[in-house]
């Protein structure tokens, strides 16, 4: 949503942290408030997380300016979290009390931000690996100063959800407790006091009035800032309209002139049972985020660091100061505080808790370990290799809260119902008043005071048991019950998009080394052309990533001797060719590694032989002519065959698209069961596009398995992409969804039939909040005559339509769950 028509320079980005947003319908007053900003683009609020991210043009427009007026617009608490232009190096953020507050210039190269405790602040400063900054040098220097660290989770900072929780909370007891003499008052049969009781019920329901003032607060800023009426504004009206109106008859009652009795319960009832939904509403937003609470109890607050001096003793430090190149020491039973290398020791780790895999997986010298995960049996020495807020689990994180806040597609279709109601609802309220007011006059034959009492009842009914909150609830609440489902079966979605588009899948294509195969690959046959050619092609491939390039290498690694060293000069210029292979030089000629295609090295008869046994094929060739031939074989994945019965019985196209040979890619087609006519090999990155292009102009929808560099422009053409975590980083930063474990076919079925009951249960609940207004209103209206809503009851609707929504949500789960235990699919 854009406030004008202007160029916003990327980078420059803002994040603001709202406080009191205790319904969904404040995300549209938010939306509404940054639209009316001009050089301002607003990219998400999220109301589950109570943050809003947007950029602007910091030449016409300051974060001052744009939060003072959301703040003023909305009503809501707004404080800038982040304002950040886009940089190369990760930002890591200390918070640390002081003793003595630094003065400014102890503070200069820092980004600083001090929070609701003016002794804590919070230091942030850049680092990469040749960063002048370390974290606990950085410490060390604001020492003299009596800094600490202040340790995680004792800043008294709550997240927004659970703060906006116990704010509403506080609200709807202390209603509860107010309403219930007053509804004593009204309805026991006591003596008949009516001043007396009258005064004690105004006293009560002012009061009342008072704690409901944000209600009333947000209505008037919706109307005199963002001139539009929301759900707010409804029920305030209503609210105040029943208060009003019960004080002035009051009034008329004490003065000796009664015209219709106070309804004093009806204005208190109605605030509290509104207040009571939004709780549920609230409790129901801090439920969604319990995934990113369970991610976040698994980072390990302290370490054992180990020090370089033969002499010195490990120290315990929080996880927060360690460093790159740091050794570690994980002892049994505890918890890896961050990705590393072991460089001693060996144990199993159980990695259940970030994958899903169940069984434990063995480390010893050279594996590498995923922080989070637990360490079972052994002592590991592990060298740091990402710091505590860029790890695996960190990236986890982000993702699924950059998940939690897109927006689905079907969210617009709910936006668009939750803008009709409250002008259908303000427009029935309006009828049902004159209605009422002639039936009562000419009908019922009551005065014209008690016809417009009664009329009026209606109308405060309909305003107020409507209710858009519900609807806007629906969408967000489906969403993220699935997101926690799909991270308990090892997968990552990166936008709620995914979701939407998984259901409607026509074809999956897979990569094949490293997707459908284990891509650990093994020398099956070598002939060594020229001699000394094994030294060539070992510093050709020693950095390259590939699996078949590593699969060379290990060969070379274990058969390479000293004694067979190359001596007509060294390798230069080595470039790395995705989809292709590798080229460099050797004394100004051109050296080539990789398929028969990419080396021209089709044509020899070495080259046909291999290829006929299936064998993938990795040739060298220099100055145009061939001196090395290596023939590898790749195992495909257990589940591999399983997989594809399974998707070919739903009715989904299985195909293979590969860079390697024909012959290879038609074996392992065999193996696991894909029509050879869907398998396709001697793809460069450009023809998997391509092909995916042409698949998607015939009207199907395309799902993109794979785990290369190559696979990039595949994976971000496809409807859906789904990279294999153990992947490249272009394939993971392309995909919409990443699969942690190592489970293709448990991780490719658990993302379609997620996607599938998703759908399902979202448009349960929309279903439900369509018929529920539709009702509501005809209900409070008096359209069935007999059976009405009185005024005192509407404000349990925003309850009532709530409560079926949260169900469906959590019933997803519990279905789920279900079909985790007795190994049954509920989806279809």
């Amino acid at each position: 949503m854009t406030g004008a028509s202007v160029d916003i320079r990327p980078g420059e980005t803002l994040q603001l942290e709202l406080r009191g947003m205790d319904c969904v319908d404040c995300v549209v007053k938010v939306e509404r408030a940054l639209a009316q900003l001009a050089s301002v683009i607003l990219i998400n609020v999220d109301y589950f997380s109570g943050l809003a991210e947007l950029q602007y043009d910091a030449e016409a427009i300051t974060p001052a300016a744009i939060i003072t007026y959301v703040a003023r617009a909305t009503g809501f608490g707004v404080k800038a979290l982040t304002t950040s232009r886009s940089t190369a190096a990760a930002i890591v953020t200390l918070p640390l009390s002081f003793s003595t507050m630094p003065p400014p210039e102890a503070l200069d190269g820092f980004d600083t931000r001090f929070g609701s405790n003016p002794h804590i602040i919070e230091v942030s400063f850049p680092v990469h690996i040749d960063s002048p900054y370390r974290p606990r040098d950085v410490l060390e220097q604001f020492k003299a100063f009596g800094a600490e660290l202040v340790p995680v989770g004792s800043d008294g900072h709550r997240d927004m959800a659970t703060h906006d929780l116990i704010v509403v909370g506080v609200r709807t007891f202390a209603c509860v407790v107010l309403s219930i003499p007053v509804l004593v008052l009204a309805w026991a049969n006591l003596p008949y006091r009516p001043v007396l009781y009258g005064s004690i019920s105004v006293g009560l329901t002012t009061l009342i009035q008072g704690v409901a003032f944000p209600i009333i607060s947000s209505a008037c800023h919706s109307i005199v800032y963002l001139h539009q009426a929301d759900m707010s504004v409804l029920v305030a009206i209503s609210t105040l309209t029943a208060y009003v109106f019960s004080v002035v008859s009051y009034a008329f009652e004490v003065a000796g002139r009664p015209f219709s009795p106070p309804f004093f319960e009806t204005s208190a009832l109605l605030v509290t049972l509104i207040f009571l939904g939004r709780t549920i509403s609230a409790a129901t937003r801090r439920s969604t985020g319990s995934a990113l609470r369970e991610l976040r109890r698994l980072q390990p607050s302290g370490v054992i660091l180990l020090s370089d001096e033969k002499e010195a003793q490990p120290q315990s430090l929080d996880s927060r100061l360690i460093y790159y190149g740091d050794i570690i020491c994980i002892p049994p039973e505890t918890r890896i505080a961050t990705d590393g290398l072991v460089v001693s020791g060996s144990s199993d780790a159980d990695e259940s808790s970030v994958t899903g895999e169940s069984v434990a997986i063995p480390k010893q010298k050279g594996s590498r370990v995923i922080a989070g995960t637990l360490n079972l049996s052994g002592t590991l020495d592990v060298q740091v290799t990402q710091l505590v807020h860029e790890n695996s689990l960190s990236r986890i994180t982000a993702l699924i809260k950059q998940a939690q806040s897109s927006r689905s597609p079907v969210q617009d279709l709910a936006n668009k119902l939750s803008a009709i109601i409250l002008p259908v609802a303000a427009f029935s309220a309006c009828i049902a008043f004159l209605v009422w007011v002639i039936v009562g006059r000419y009908v019922q034959y009551y005065s014209i005071t008690s016809s417009s009492v009664q009329a009026l009842t209606y109308a405060i009914a309909i305003l107020v048991v409507s209710c858009p909150c519900a609807i806007g609830l629906a969408i967000p609440m489906v969403i993220s019950v699935a997101i926690r489902i799909v991270i308990r079966e090892g997968i990552l979605f990166r936008s709620a998009d995914v979701l939407q588009s998984a259901h409607d899948i026509d074809v999956l294509v897979f990569d094949k080394t490293g997707t459908l195969t284990q891509g650990y690959l093994t020398t099956e046959r070598v002939e060594i052309l020229v001699e000394g050619a094994e030294q060539i092609v070992s510093a050709l491939v020693k950095d390259n990533n590939h699996p078949i390039s590593q699969g060379v290498r290990r060969y070379l690694d274990t058969h390479l001797s000293a004694a067979t060293q190359y001596r007509g000069g060294i390798v230069t210029d080595i470039v790395s060719l995705p989809g292709k292979g590798i080229k460099a030089s050797v004394c100004g000629f051109p050296l080539l590694g990789g398929s028969p295609t990419f080396t021209g090295a089709c044509s020899h008869p070495l080259s046909t032989e291999l290829q006929s046994s299936g064998l993938t094929l990795f040739t060298v060739t220099l100055a145009g002519q061939a001196i090395a031939f290596f023939g590898l074989v790749d195992t495909s994945r257990p589940e591999a065959s399983a997989l594809v019965v399974e998707l070919t019985r739903r009715g989904k196209g299985v195909m293979i698209f590969s860079g390697d040979t024909t012959a290879a890619v038609h074996h392992l087609a065999k193996t696991i069961g894909i029509p050879l006519d869907n398998a396709f090999a001697a793809y460069t990155p450009e023809d998997k596009d391509a092909a995916i292009i042409a698949l998607q102009a015939k009207g199907q929808r395309v799902c993109f398995v794979g785990d290369g560099t190559n696979d990039g422009p595949a994976l971000s053409c496809a409807d859906v992409a789904l990279a294999i975590a153990a992947g490249s980083d272009v394939a993971l930063t392309a995909a919409g969804a990443v699969l942690l474990g190592s489970d293709l076919r448990r991780g490719v079925l658990a993302l379609l039939d997620i996607a599938a009951a998703a759908r399902m249960h979202a448009y349960w609940a929309l279903a439900w909040c369509i018929f529920y207004n539709l009702f509501a209103i005809l209900l409070a209206s008096g359209a069935f005559i007999k059976v009405r809503i009185e005024p005192r009851w509407a404000g349990i609707g925003e309850m009532v339509s709530v409560l079926p929504v949260v169900a469906i949500g959590f019933w997803l789960d519990v279905r789920w769950a279900w079909r985790s235990r007795f190994g049954m699919r509920v989806y279809h």
